[in-house]
C-alpha cells in the first residue's frame, strides 16, 4: 500500500502503518539516516522502494509459476501511473525481461499474457474488447520470430520495441494487446506440440493400402471435468480430471469419414465441399484458417504426417507411403449431429479422418495417438481446443482422463460398472435438442485469459470441476449415477462462461423439474446451445418426456434423442 500523506516523525508513521495493516518497511522513514531529506523526496524513495518490492514479488510468482494472481498489483501500479507514467512501463519492460529470461520458455505465455493485462488496465476499460484480431503487420515480423525456436529471445525483444509505438490511447493500448494474447497463444502451441509429437505412431506396419477406407465413430456425452482438459489450463493446474462416455445417437455412430487413393485425380479431393488442393502450400495455408470450410481436414492432413511442410509436391508426399500410380486421395466426411451440438463432433470428426487416413498410409496406431494427435491438430488450427471431446469420443465406454504433468500425457481409465447399471444410464439418460446458437468464439479465449491472470474465481471453479469428477467416478463404480456431482458441474461451466445457460434453456430445465419429470439437467460441452443432457426420474420414459413437449407450446420444436454406450466407438474398415 502506498501512504498518500505523511508525518515526519518515524514513530507517528509506525502507528499510522500499524493501523493501517501496512506490512512494508518504508527506509525513508524509519532510518535515521534520512532525516536530513526533504519529505517529499522520503517519499519518492518510499515509493520506489515498495515498486521494487512489488516487482520482486510479480519476478517469483512468474519464474516459479506460482497459482498467485497478480492483478492487484498490476493494478496498483497502473493507477500510480496517473501520477507516474514510469511506474507501469518499466513494469512492462520487466515483464519482458523475464519472459525473454525463461531459457525453455515454460511460462512465456503466463509472462506475455501478463503483459495484455497491464495494457488492458492502461487503457481504463476504453479502446474496444480485448478479444479480437491480431493481424497488424507492425507486429507479424515479432510473431514471425517468436515462432522460430532460434529466434524466441530476438520476437521478445521485437515485441518490447514495437509496444513503444502503441502506448498514447487507449484504442492502439487495446489493439496491443491482443497481439500480446496472440504471442502468449504462440506459446501454449508450442508446449502442447512439444508432448503431442512424442506420442504419435513411430513406425509403419506396411505400405499403403490401394483400397478405400471408411471410419466412423461416437459422440461423447461429459459427464463431469470438463474446461481442465483445455491447454494451457490442463498442462498448468495441480489437478485436471475429466468423467464423459462415448455413445450413439438413436441407434447410430453420428460421425462418418472415407478415403478412396485415386490414380486418375491428383492432389486431394474433399468431395462435399467441391475442394481440390493441389500443392502442399495450399493445405499449409488453410490448415490455420478454421473459419474457412476444409481447414479441419487439411490440419488433419498435416498431423497425419502425410504431407509434410518440405515437401515440394503432394506427389512426392503420396510417394512416401503409394506405389507410384497413387496420385491423388478422395476424402468424404458426414456428421449427423447438428453444428455446435456441443458433443464433441469437430474434434472427433478430426479423429475419425486421421484413423482413416492412417489405416490408408499403412500406420499402426492405438487410441493413445488418437488422443495427441487431435489435439495437435487443434493449434494447427488455433482454435487452442481441449483433449475431452476426441478422448469421449474414441475411447470405449465410461472412463475418467486426466492429464498427467510428470509423463506429459493423457491417461484415460475405464470405469467398471455391471450391465445393469449401463441399461439404466440406457434407459434415463436422453437428449434434447435446444436448437440454440452457442457461445461466442471467443469463450475460450476469455477463460484462458483470466486462467493467465490466476483470476481467484476461475481457479476456485477448476478445483471444483476436478473434484466433482473424481466423485462422479467413484460414484459410477459403484453402480450409482452422480447427480449431485452433474448438478455442481453445470453450475461449475455457468461460472466458467457466464451466460452458457440462455434463458430459453434455464426455463425449460425449470419446466421439466417443476413437472417431475427429471432430476437434473445440464448443458452438452461448453455450454450455450446445442444439446442438454436430461437424467429422467424413475418411472419416467423417453415417451413421456416426448408428448409433455409435443403438448407445450414453448418447447413443441424440440427433439428428444436417445443415447447407447458404445465399447468400440471407433471402426476403421476397408471398402
Amino acid at each position: 500500500m502506498l501512504l498518500n500523506s505523511g508525518i515526519p516523525q518515524p514513530e507517528m508513521n509506525v502507528k499510522m502503518r500499524k493501523k493501517l495493516q501496512i506490512t512494508y518497511f518504508l527506509p525513508a522513514l524509519e532510518d535515521p539516516s534520512y532525516s536530513a531529506l526533504s519529505l517529499k523526496k522520503c517519499f519518492e524513495l518510499n515509493r520506489a522502494h515498495i515498486f521494487n518490492k512489488w516487482l520482486d514479488e510479480v519476478g517469483a510468482v512468474l519464474r516459479e509459476d506460482r497459482n498467485y494472481g497478480l492483478m492487484p498489483i498490476f493494478n496498483s501500479m497502473c493507477l500510480v501511473g496517473d501520477q507516474s507514467p514510469s511506474v507501469p512501463l518499466h513494469l512492462i519492460d520487466f515483464l519482458h525481461t523475464v519472459a525473454a529470461e525463461d531459457g525453455s520458455f515454460r511460462i512465456a505465455d503466463r509472462v506475455l499474457s501478463s503483459v495484455a493485462d497491464v495494457l488492458g488496465l492502461l487503457s481504463k476499460r476504453r479502446g474496444g474488447l480485448r478479444s479480437g484480431p491480431a493481424a497488424n503487420p507492425a507486429f507479424a515480423p515479432a510473431l514471425r520470430l517468436l515462432q522460430n525456436e532460434t529466434t524466441v529471445q530476438e520476437g521478445i525483444e521485437a515485441m518490447r520495441n514495437e509496444l513503444s509505438n502503441w502506448l498514447l490511447t487507449p484504442e492502439k493500448l487495446i489493439r496491443a494487446a491482443r497481439h500480446y494474447e496472440a504471442a502468449a497463444q504462440i506459446f501454449t502451441r508450442k508446449n502442447v506440440t512439444r508432448f503431442c509429437l512424442k506420442q504419435l505412431p513411430v513406425s509403419r506396419c506396411h505400405a499403403g493400402h490401394k483400397r478405400g477406407v471408411r471410419a466412423c465413430c461416437a459422440c461423447r456425452v461429459d459427464i463431469a471435468g470438463g474446461w481442465t482438459d483445455t491447454p494451457p489450463i490442463t498442462m498448468q493446474i495441480e489437478h485436471s480430471a475429466v468423467v464423459n462416455m462415448a455413445v450413439i445417437i438413436d441407434g447410430r455412430k453420428p460421425i462418418e469419414c472415407e478415403i478412396h487413393p485415386s490414380v486418375a485425380t491428383s492432389g486431394v479431393f474433399v468431395k462435399e465441399l467441391g475442394l481440390c488442393l493441389s500443392t502442399p502450400e495450399q493445405i499449409l495455408d488453410l490448415s490455420d484458417k478454421p473459419s474457412l470450410p476444409g481447414s479441419l481436414i487439411c490440419a488433419t492432413i498435416l498431423a497425419s504426417g502425410l504431407v509434410q511442410p518440405k515437401d515440394s509436391s503432394l506427389g512426392e508426399a503420396f510417394r512416401r507411403y503409394f506405389d507410384s500410380d497413387i496420385i491423388g486421395i478422395e476424402i468424404s466426411t458426414h456428421s449427423s449431429l447438428p453444428h455446435g451440438s456441443g458433443l464433441g463432433t469437430s474434434s472427433i470428426l478430426a479423429a475419425t479422418i486421421l484413423a482413416a487416413l492412417w489405416t490408408l498410409m499403412g500406420i499402426s496406431f492405438n487410441t493413445n495417438n488418437i488422443h495427441h494427435a487431435v489435439l495437435l491438430i487443434e493449434q494447427y488450427l488455433t482454435t487452442g481446443g481441449g483433449w475431452q471431446d476426441q478422448v469421449g469420443g474414441a475411447t470405449g465406454g465410461i472412463k475418467i482422463s486426466r492429464f498427467s504433468r510428470q509423463t506429459e500425457q493423457i491417461l484415460s481409465e475405464q470405469l467398471d460398472c455391471d450391465q445393469h447399471f449401463i441399461d439404466e444410464i440406457e434407459s434415463k439418460l436422453l437428449l434434447i435438442y435446444t436448437g440454440r446458437t452457442r457461445l461466442a468464439k471467443n469463450l475460450l479465449q476469455e477463460v484462458v485469459r483470466s486462467w493467465f491472470s490466476r483470476d481467484g474465481h476461475i481457479t476456485e471453479t477448476l478445483h471444483s470441476l476436478a473434484n466433482s469428477a473424481e466423485a462422479a467416478a467413484k460414484l459410477i463404480c459403484q453402480c450409482v449415477f452422480p447427480v449431485a456431482e452433474v448438478q455442481q458441474y453445470h453450475e461449475d461451466k455457468k461460472k466458467m462462461a457466464p451466460g452458457s445457460e440462455p434463458v430459453f434453456v434455464r426455463n425449460l430445465i425449470e419446466d421439466l423439474r417443476i413437472g417431475g419429470f427429471i432430476e437434473v439437467a445440464w448443458l452438452a460441452g461448453a455450454g450455450g446451445g446445442g444439446f442438454l443432457y436430461v437424467w429422467l426420474k424413475d418411472g419416467i420414459s423417453k415417451n413421456l418426456l416426448q408428448d409433455y413437449l409435443r403438448h407445450s407450446e414453448a418447447h413443441r420444436d424440440l427433439t428428444v434423442h436417445s443415447i447407447t454406450i458404445d465399447f468400440n466407438p471407433l471402426v476403421v474398415e476397408f471398402v
